[in-house]
């Protein structure tokens, strides 16, 4: 089975000075009767979106 991958934006409320929380998280695609579901992996949150990539294409690596 091979895994599959998606990275997912979020932002949190903006902060008193106008910066923006923002990190990503990386959630597992797969399939369950035919239907495309997805799964967060709460333990992967990132600061940009390239560290995120970097993390699944380490993963597809192995």
């Amino acid at each position: 089975m091979s895994n599959r991958y998606e990275i997912k934006r979020f932002a949190n409320i903006t902060a008193p000075n106008g910066a923006d929380a923002v990190f990503y998280e990386i959630w597992e695609v797969f399939d369950v009767d035919g239907e495309e579901r997805s799964h967060r992996n709460a333990d992967l949150a990132f600061k940009t979106e390239a560290e995120a990539q970097a993390w699944i294409d380490r993963q597809k690596a192995k």
